[in-house]
């Protein structure tokens, strides 16, 4: 199935990425590639209409090759992160009949919740077979973070449904904050992240949103 046609198709997530970098401890058939979304945690938090769509951006040079509403791409061409904004947001914006930055950007605020929840339960796991008591920490700021991406999300959704422009923007920064702690904890006990490709992204998409919410959405 060529590009061109696959904008209907979930984005799949390769989870043996997230273990490319991991820890020597870690049992590499912990969460294997072809584990099915129902073997994962719950949620600790869902937002609203959560879903467990697995999302996995593709490569900038292939953005212009899928079809994508002209409106989301103006919208992502002002963020700092336009591929991954486009081919994240996608599979959420497919039955849209007309989108507008707060549209789209309650879409981002799905898709960040969605991968945060695919974040939080990979570290779960590998919180529960790690043996070493820095390292298991370390997750244990990772589980931490993901759980107040989540719930910022949810009072990202609150402020829309408010019109509260301040606790939008409160919000929308405090969970750049949060996504920082989790590598930051890796980093200061000097040792190799297992979550530093969920962070990478989950880090683009939140600064992304943190754009179209400051920058664009207008009330």
């Amino acid at each position: 199935m060529g590009l061109k046609n696959s904008a209907g198709v979930l984005l799949l997530i390769s989870l043996s990425c997230l273990f490319s970098s991991s820890h020597s401890h870690v049992d590499a058939k912990l969460v294997p590639a072809s584990a099915p979304i129902s073997s994962l945690a719950p949620s600790p938090s869902p937002v609203r209409g959560s879903s467990s769509r697995f999302i996995q951006p593709l490569e900038p040079r292939d953005i212009d090759k899928i079809d994508a509403a002209p409106m989301l791409r103006s919208i992502c061409a002002d963020t700092d992160h336009p591929a991954e904004c486009i081919s994240t947001l996608i599979p959420y914006t497919l039955e849209s009949k007309s989108l507008d930055p707060i549209s789209v950007l309650e879409a981002a605020v799905q898709a960040t919740n969605d991968y945060a929840n695919q974040g939080f339960a990979v570290a779960k796991k590998l919180h529960a077979v790690a043996s070493e008591p820095l390292y298991k920490s370390c997750l244990e700021t990772c589980i931490d973070s993901y759980k107040a991406i989540i719930e910022s999300n949810h009072k990202i959704l609150d402020a829309i449904a408010a019109v509260d422009v301040f606790s939008l923007n409160t919000e929308l920064s405090t969970a750049i904050d949060n996504v920082d702690t989790c590598d930051e904890a890796f980093v200061e006990a000097q040792i190799d992240s297992p979550m530093a490709h969920v962070d990478d992204l989950l880090g683009k998409m939140v600064s992304n949103n943190l754009a179209i919410g400051i920058d664009l959405v207008k009330f």
